[in-house]
Order: structure tokens, then C-alpha cells, then sequence
């Protein structure tokens, strides 16, 4: 206390966020994710110490730089209390007295609005003063990262309604749903297993938010041109034309194999829910995963039966008539139901689609659910009667018939799975062409060994000889996808493929057109490349015990830094910006600056021991695996 004044003695920091949207601020940044969680991190411990800031804004939120790594802190709990009114109206010379009085309502959200995400250097609810304080009376937010346009109905089932909506600027389907608490573990199952799948086959999730009044929890997917009941409708679809009935087929059995793969069951198989997708080569897509259920050796339980009654398979219809006969509730515990459930229901799909619209099981839809019981597939029986004309005409092959009864047989255990379903369509669609393209290695020769690859998202194989890269589909192959890995060589979303030579050529192409997007001779020749799981462009390559490894951009085409190290023995990815090398006994994490790509420096370093010739990291619970060879002496770290 001096001259009336308290002075505070503060840790230096860089910038404010207010400077650094604004591009008055160049230096180092943690990753978007960071600086999100860290900002909610800091405003957490003030609260679990019962204290409210009560004046949160860009300004009062800093970079402190010189720690490493950059750390986001939140500053000015109210010790001056309208200490940034000013640095804000420099900025705007010719505001009115009123709204100057108002800045401290500029970032300022009501109870309804306390939950929204930052947006870079905008803020949502408009882009001046005079719009904001418009906007946050009449509760109106103009920059929501998800819009939806409510005018434009797309679609409704039990917990919500789909409508057409924006994500980041770009066309996509929004599902919004009430945020009930009866409805909260629905939804929260639906976004947990959902964001993590990612199938050409299934639908995509794209980002998950609460709407503006937190009413409503707002799911961004991929938009589609329509759904099969809108295809069986001539009225209602004009989308792309489909594929060949047999591929239609094959990619709805293989996104729900993929499904399953996962350990889930879907349990509401619909043509509601099987998508089109707007692009081409079209590929069916399965949607709606409200019911979804996590399953053991393919078996699930169930406190409930879901689903919808048209297309449910006969085990579980069961279960729902035995209890109204008995005039009581559905007991606590019930039969564990089996993956083969979505198997009935997927065949009563694939004759809906074949004949454009009719249920295996009857023509009227009161009827549908007491003949499944019944195993009455009456309109099955009557198509099969006129199979003779049908062939003659080419609409259906017989051989589709018979897979779809084995698809709905009665009993469970005579019904077959959906890997017998796969390799049955794929030996239909045999006589499709297998290659795709072939391509010579400029300046480049592998040897004698052949070098594969799969892709991560397609049914495509890379293989690589002396003198050619040539890629293979695997769409006619009886192969499940789910059973594919993903390996070193292929980007993460499978739009570049890198090779290398002995000699130390580097080649980069794209695909699907098969171009070369970039070509360098490295210092030294290669054997190892990893790709950035976050950045796709971005990718590492190096030689065991070599002393280098070089990250390179594919987008510019040339290597953009160079890590020295002694030895390396394995490279690993664990952010957009952060790498693991092992080299000599130990692990240093590298990182490299936001803003200037560059610029790397160490931040961490751990011991490992003699050798360490895997990495391994898992970005849920943040722990780095190493391990090595197996043979000679043996260690695990986590």
C-alpha cells in the first residue's frame, strides 16, 4: 500500500485472448482443445473454491508464454472492476454513451446461455456492439457453430426431429432433441458410441452442442439426399441414382457389421434409418443410434425391449406379448437378446428394398407384428410364387431370395450372421473390376519385396513393387471390413498415400485420382512413416537408429522440420502439434510451435531403458505405452 494505491505483484503473461483473435498476438498457443479445456479448467477451481468471477471476457483471460507448455489463465477477479471498458472502446471510437455502459454485459450470458463454445474471434450473439446487446435481449445467438433452420424438416422419430442446419458454414442435418432428464442417458449413449465410430458406411457425427436456451441437444451429421423409405416413394426422393441392387445390399450389411464390430448392437433397423448419401459413387449409410447397446460375445442385455414393432425380430416380440398376457410391467431383468436380432430386422430391409416398398411379412402394416410371431412371411411366400416371371424381367436374383430367408429365420440359431451375409453379396458382385489404377514410381524402386497397405475408411488395398503402386478394392471379396487394420504408410482419412525408396525418394499421392502431390529426395533413405492422427497433412518419417527424423507437410510438398536425435527406434503422434521419439533408452515429446510449424522444442522426457521399439498412445486417457522387441530383455511402461 502506497500513496493510497495496493499494488498486486502478478505472473507475467504474453497477451490476452482478446489480442491474440483480434491477430495482435503471434507467439505460441496451446491447441484449440487445450486452450478450451484449460479456460473451463481454470473457472472450475474458482468455483469449487466458492468464488464467482463475475467478469469473464477475452480480456481477462491471458497466455502465459513462458512456461512450457503455454498455459491459459484466467485473470482480474473484479480487482478492477471495469478495468478492460476501456481497452474494448478504443477499438470503437464512435460508440454512444449507452453502450459504453453496456460493455460489461458484452460477454455477459444469461443462465440460459452459460454453456456455449468459443468461436474464434467472434462472439455469438453478433458481430458489433450495437448487434450484441440487440441479440442477447432477445436471446438470439447469430454464431453458433451448429445452426439449425427449423423451417426445414427433414425427418422425426421417438426422441427428436432432424431439420436442415449449418456446422461451421458447411450443409449438414442436425438432430435436435429434447434435454429432458428422462432422455439425458439416451442421449449421452447416443453421443459417446456415436462419435467414435467412422464408416463409410455409417452415418458421420460431426459435433455434438446444446442449443442457445438449453433446451434442446443438438447432434451435427453428414448430410443425405434421403432415406430408403424416401427412395420407395417416388414422391419423396430425388436424390442420386442408387447402385446396383446387390451393392445396395452389401454396403447396409457391411456398415452394420461395422457396428458390431464395435461391441454394439443397433436394435432399430428401419428403412427410416438407412440413409443415402448425397455424393458419388452413392454408399447407403446406417443412421440413429438412440438405442444403441453395448454387447458382450454378441450378446446384449436389456431392461427394455426398443425398437420399432414393424421390424423387430420375433425374440423380442416375444418377450413384449408374454408380459401383456401376464398384465404387468416389464420385469427388471429380461432375456439377453443376441446381434442376430439386427439380422432379422436387416432382412426385412433388404426385401423392402427389393421389391420397392412391400414387408416380407404382409401388406398391411396392423397385421406385420402377428405374423413375425406367427413366422407368416406371407408376401415372401407370394413373391417367390412369381420368382420365375421376376427373372425373366431381371429385377431379382433368386440367390437374393434365399439369403434373405436365411436372414429372417424364426429360430436364432438358425439364422445366419451378418459376416455369411457379406460373403454371400460379395461372391454376387465377384465380376466387378478389382483394379482401380496403376501408377509408376517416379525416380523410385522398392526391391524385390512388395509393400500393402490398407485403407482406413474403403475396402482398398495399396501394394507396392519394384516398379508400380497399384491399388485393389476389396468390395468383392469376402473380407469384412471391420477385420481390416489400419497400418503405417496410409493418412489417417485415406486421401494420401507416402512411399519411399533405398535411395531415400520420398513420393506422396493422392486418392482416389491417383495423383503425385509431391516428390523430394531425402538426405538419407527411409523405412518408417507415421502420419499426424489430427493434422492430416502432416507426417513423420524416419530409419531406425538413424539420427533424424523429418516431419513433412504434403499439402506444400517439402519436409518442414527436422527433429535430431540419437538412434531413434520409434516415432509416435500424440497430438497436432506434440511427437514421441524413443531414442537411446529414452522418450522425448517434441512439440512443435501453433503458429509456426517449424519451430520444435522439447518439453518432456522420459526414461525408458535399454531399447524401446514401440509407441503406443491412447488419446482418452492420455497415456503414452512404450514397449520392446520380444525378444532379449523385456519392458512396459506406461
Amino acid at each position: 500500500m502506497a500513496n493510497g494505491w495496493r499494488y498486486f505483484a502478478l505472473e507475467p503473461y504474453s497477451a490476452t485472448l482478446y489480442e491474440y483473435c483480434n491477430g495482435e498476438y503471434n507467439g505460441p498457443m496451446p491447441n484449440e482443445s487445450q486452450v478450451l479445456y484449460q479456460i473451463t479448467n481454470g473457472v472450475s477451481y474458482l468455483h469449487l473454491n466458492a468464488i464467482v468471477h463475475g467478469d469473464l471476457n477475452p480480456l481477462n483471460v491471458v497466455i502465459v508464454a513462458q512456461s512450457r507448455p503455454v498455459r491459459m489463465k484466467i485473470s482480474d477477479f473484479g480487482l478492477s472492476k471495469f478495468s478492460y471498458s476501456k481497452q474494448l472502446s478504443e477499438r470503437e471510437d464512435n460508440i454512444s454513451s449507452e453502450v459504453k455502459l453496456c460493455l460489461r454485459k458484452y460477454w455477459t450470458l444469461s443462465e440460459e446461455t452459460d454453456s456455449l463454445e468459443l468461436k474464434r474471434d467472434k462472439h455469438f450473439f453478433g458481430n458489433d456492439f450495437e448487434s450484441i446487446l440487440i441479440n442477447l435481449k432477445e436471446k438470439k445467438p447469430v454464431n453458433l457453430p451448429v445452426q439449425v433452420n427449423t423451417s426445414q424438416l427433414l425427418g422425426s422419430g421417438t426422441f427428436g426431429q432432424v431439420f436442415e442446419g449449418k456446422f461451421n458454414g458447411d450443409p449438414v442435418a442436425v438432430k435436435q432433441m429434447t434435454t429432458t432428464t428422462a432422455q439425458k442417458d439416451i442421449i449421452q449413449r447416443e453421443m459417446s458410441t456415436h462419435i467414435e465410430l467412422n464408416h463409410v458406411n455409417v452415418v458421420k457425427l460431426l459435433d455434438v452442442a446444446d442449443s442457445a436456451d438449453n433446451r434442446f441437444t443438438q447432434l451435427a451429421l453428414e448430410l443425405c439426399a434421403g432415406t430408403l423409405a424416401d427412395w420407395a416413394d417416388e414422391k419423396k426422393y430425388n436424390g442420386p441414382k442408387l447402385p446396383p441392387d446387390e451393392l445396395v445390399l452389401y454396403q447396409i450389411a457391411n456398415g452394420l457389421h461395422y457396428i458390431h464390430s464395435r461391441n454394439l448392437v443397433h436394435r432399430d433397423i428401419k428403412p427410416e434409418n438407412i440413409l443415402i448419401s448425397m455424393t458419388t459413387p452413392v454408399q447407403m449409410k446406417v443412421s440413429d443410434l438412440s438405442f444403441v447397446k453395448k454387447t458382450r460375445d454378441d450378446i446384449f442385455s436389456q431392461s427394455k425391449i426398443r425398437g420399432t414393432l414393424l421390424w423387430m425380430a420375433p425374440e423380442r416380440l416375444k418377450v413384449l406379448t408374454d408380459n401383456e398376457n401376464k398384465s404387468t410391467d416389464l420385469p427388471d431383468e429380461l432375456p439377453d437378446g443376441t446381434i442376430k436380432s439386427d439380422t432379422f430386422s436387416s432382412g426385412c430391409v433388404f426385401f423392402y428394398f427389393l421389391t420397392c416398398g412391400k414387408h416380407p411379412f404382409g401388406k398391411n402394416q396392423a397385421i406385420v407384428p402377428a405374423n413375425i410371431s406367427l413366422n407368416k412371411p406371407e408376401e415372401l411366400v407370394s413373391y417367390k410364387q412369381n420368382l420365375a416371371a421376376d427373372d425373366v424381367n431381371g429385377r431379382i436374383l433368386a440367390g437374393l431370395i434365399k439369403l434373405i430367408e436365411k436372414m429372417i429365420q424364426f429360430k436364432e440359431e438358425e439364422r445366419i450372421g451378418l459376416p455369411v451375409v457379406i460373403k454371400q453379396l460379395a461372391a454376387v458382385l465377384y465380376g466387378m473390376d478389382k483394379s482401380k489404377c496403376q501408377l509408376s514410381l517416379v525416380e523410385a524402386s522398392l526391391g524385390g519385396d512388395c509393400k500393402i497397405r490398407s485403407h482406413p475408411t474403403e475396402l482398398i488395398l495399396a501394394c507396392a513393387n519394384e516398379k508400380k503402386l497399384i491399388f485393389y478394392t476389396a468390395e468383392n471379396l469376402a473380407i469384412p471390413f471391420s477385420n481390416w487394420r489400419k497400418k503405417k504408410g496410409e493418412e489417417i482419412n485415406g486421401t494420401r498415400l507416402a512411399a519411399g525408396s533405398y535411395e531415400g525418394t520420398l513420393v506422396v499421392w493422392s486418392y482416389p485420382e491417383c495423383e503425385i502431390l509431391f516428390q523430394k529426395k531425402l538426405p538419407d533413405y527411409f523405412n518408417e512413416i507415421n502420419w499426424n492422427p489430427t493434422r492430416p497433412n502432416l507426417f513423420a518419417v524416419w530409419r531406425l537408429y538413424n539420427s533424424k527424423v523429418f516431419v513433412c507437410d504434403s499439402s506444400i510438398g517439402d519436409v518442414i522440420t527436422t527433429i535430431d536425435c540419437k538412434s531413434v527406434s520409434a516415432v509416435k503422434w500424440i497430438s497436432e502439434n506434440r511427437i514421441a521419439v524413443s531414442s537411446g533408452g529414452k522418450i522425448e515429446i517434441f512439440e512443435m510451435e501453433e503458429n509456426n510449424l517449424t519451430l520444435t522444442q522439447p518439453v518432456k522426457k522420459f526414461k525408458h531403458g535399454e531399447h524401446c521399439y514401440y509407441l503406443e498412445w491412447n488419446e482418452r486417457t492420455q497415456y503414452l505405452a512404450s514397449g520392446d522387441l520380444a525378444y532379449g530383455p523385456r519392458q512396459a511402461n506406461l
